[in-house]
């Protein structure tokens, strides 16, 4: 049975925007790749949800592997992964997306079970050309303009909790600085006949 299909997983997928979704999507059929990937094993993500409950110790270990996998990095027991993947992005993948999912279908995580998510490199060539760290990237074949989801997240992890609650506020809402810095807790607007609220984040 495909992830799509599981029971658990639509049950955790109702309710969630299409965005998280299709994460959450592409994290559980890499991470039941990288169980699988093991000799004589043969697991659906059912079966990985029963094991995270019963044993959440198991499921940690398997995750930190899972993390290393993704990079390339050899796993004892297991198949190498033909490719590599950043590690910023290897952490979002096992520690954001996975965890979360594992957290929505009631699996209590150790608070000593942390992973601090990884900076990018602060060498003084990279301040050399801003144009090298636009959000933005220009397809030639298709002529449009693509947002880079990977340097945006390598970007945040690199600020301070307020700053990137300006940095998220400043792009869903296509305000300036000056008009949202002047909002006041309790501010609102209407969005699709919804009250939305404004926080203020100084």
């Amino acid at each position: 049975m495909g992830v799509e299909k599981s029971k658990v997983v639509l049950e955790v997928f109702d309710g969630l925007a299409k965005n998280t979704q299709l994460n959450y999507l592409a994290t559980l059929r890499q991470f039941l790749e990288f169980a699988n990937s093991k000799e004589e094993a043969s697991f659906s993500i059912d079966d990985l949800v029963v094991l995270a409950k019963s044993d959440v110790k198991e499921i940690q270990t398997l995750m930190d592997n899972f993390y290393k996998w993704l990079q390339g990095l050899p796993v004892d027991g297991y198949r190498p992964r033909n490719k590599r993947m950043r590690e910023s992005s290897a952490n979002q993948r096992a520690y954001g997306y996975l965890r979360g999912f594992f957290v929505n279908v009631g699996v209590g995580f150790t608070r000593k079970w942390k992973r601090k998510i990884p900076k990018i490199d602060r060498s003084n060539r990279a301040t050399k050309k801003d144009e090298i760290y636009s959000f933005y990237d220009f397809d030639e074949e298709t002529k449009t303009i693509q947002f880079n989801r990977e340097r945006m997240q390598q970007f945040l992890t690199n600020l301070k909790l307020r700053d990137v609650a300006i940095t998220l506020a400043l792009l869903s809402s296509s305000q300036d600085t000056i008009d949202l810095f002047k909002l006041n807790v309790g501010d609102f607007c209407q969005q699709k006949d919804k009250p939305k609220f404004v926080l203020d984040f100084l």
